[in-house]
């Protein structure tokens, strides 16, 4: 299961890579057509794949750390899964970085 949770995080990530898939981002995906129209798209999404990608290594590292019982492994793997869910919603808040 785990390994499967992995490579959803990379066929994510690839879509979002092509700059398709924009209506999977959260809040995005509810703006009326006039308001989608403010945000740069293939930003959103080139930066969303990046987070993907990212959250992919680290589900892979604390799976290592799970199946090999290296809990320290994981803890660190978790807690950089956190600090970067943070650093992104951050990233992605301030400065009105993805409108046009």
């Amino acid at each position: 299961m785990d390994w499967m949770i992995v490579f959803l995080f990379l066929g994510i990530g690839w879509l979002f890579s092509k700059g398709k898939g924009a209506n999977l981002i959260a809040g995005y995906n509810t703006l009326p057509k006039r308001e989608k129209e403010k945000y740069d798209t293939q930003k959103m999404t080139k930066t969303t794949s990046k987070l993907m990608f990212i959250y992919a290594f680290l589900t892979f590292v604390w799976t290592v750390g799970i199946r090999m019982d290296w809990m320290g492994l994981f803890w660190m793997a978790f807690v950089l899964f956190i600090l970067v869910t943070l650093a992104f919603l951050i990233y992605s808040n301030t400065n009105e970085r993805f409108k046009k």
